[in-house]
């Protein structure tokens, strides 16, 4: 069995929390003994550049073979002219981590044009395909091979949190993507004026004496906010992308900083965990109380994971790594 992979990611490099997340599988896979090499097009800033170099990679390792021993591992991307007789030519497991087909009615006119003229369909033609739930796998595998379900995961334990909880409260996203519920955190905020409220992802939008913008952070920034925050608001309003089950990094972030969290969707790993509250999005005024009671409920107390927890990085991406190579 390879023990060496190739792993090809092209992404925006304004994806921070992709880049986290692909980082702390290579590590966890390097940590176990697995060569790894990451090829991306994050340093190519002309958009005709990027899909010249993007040809360019796809020519590199599977018409030429480059590095023809490793196995190769592929993040779901957009399949462009020709993408598909490329990559037939070599086997490849696949990533896939949204149905870009239902996600796109949310986007501008220009983007859901282009997605449906270069639908995200390579795990079609792969040998193995890895889904980030359940419901996208029943929901879209047609491949040859295996279809995997690997929820994005948590790259370390909890960090200490000082007790008593205060009130501060973090929401990262931005109203630019629907489905993440910006407009029905603002309506939670307006709701629960004795909590202070705070965004990370945009500076601005509707202001009140207890919401705060801090724009997009990165690095020692982003660590500084996050852990003198107490509890977060995740994605609010997956349904828009329809879809009911999922597992957003920025969630997986909030466990890490020790963040119980509210949510208005099915998560892979946490929906039966008590840190985690799913609330009714239709019904928000009705929820509020639930809200309230549940950050009152978490005062005094901090998130434990046990270290066999199977959503762990070292736990859950071992496994990936293992299957990457078999296949």
């Amino acid at each position: 069995m390879a023990r060496e992979i190739t792993y090809i990611a092209f992404i925006g490099k304004d994806h921070i929390g992709v880049l986290k997340k692909i980082s702390g599988q290579i590590e966890t896979w390097r940590s176990c003994n697995y060569k790894v090499t990451l090829v991306t097009d994050i340093a190519t800033k002309s958009t005709i550049r990027k899909y010249i170099t993007r040809y360019f990679i796809l020519f590199k390792y599977f018409i030429l073979r480059k590095n023809c021993d490793s196995a190769i591992y592929m993040r779901q991307t957009p399949q462009l002219p020709l993408y598909a007789s490329i990559l037939k030519c070599k086997n490849f497991s696949c990533e896939v981590n949204a149905d870009i087909k239902t996600e796109s009615s949310n986007y501008s006119t220009i983007r859901k044009t282009f997605a449906l003229l270069f639908p995200q369909n390579i795990h079609n033609i792969s040998s193995s395909t890895f889904y980030v739930s359940l419901e996208l796998a029943q929901r879209m595998h047609q491949s040859r091979g295996p279809a995997y379900i690997f929820p994005n995961s948590l790259r370390t334990a909890p960090a200490d949190h000082v007790l008593p909880r205060r009130n501060n409260v973090i929401f990262v996203g931005t109203p630019e993507y629907a489905w993440q519920g910006f407009d029905l955190f603002l309506l939670i905020s307006q709701a629960m004026p004795a909590y202070q409220f705070h965004v990370i992802g945009t500076d601005s939008g509707p202001t009140s004496n207890n919401l705060k913008y801090h724009g997009a952070l990165l690095g020692g920034e982003y660590k500084k906010v996050m852990s003198e925050m107490d509890f977060a608001i995740g994605t609010l309003a997956f349904h828009r992308a329809g879809i009911i089950e999922g597992s957003p990094l920025k969630v997986r972030d909030y466990v890490e900083f020790n963040l119980p969290f509210v949510i208005g969707y099915t998560d892979s790993d946490f929906s039966q965990l008590d840190f985690c509250l799913r609330i009714n999005t239709e019904s928000l005024a009705e929820e509020i109380y639930r809200v309230e009671k549940f950050f009152d409920s978490w005062r005094n107390r901090s998130i434990n994971i046990q270290t066999t927890a199977p959503f762990l990085n070292i736990n859950r991406e071992s496994k990936r790594a293992s299957l990457i190579c078999e296949d």
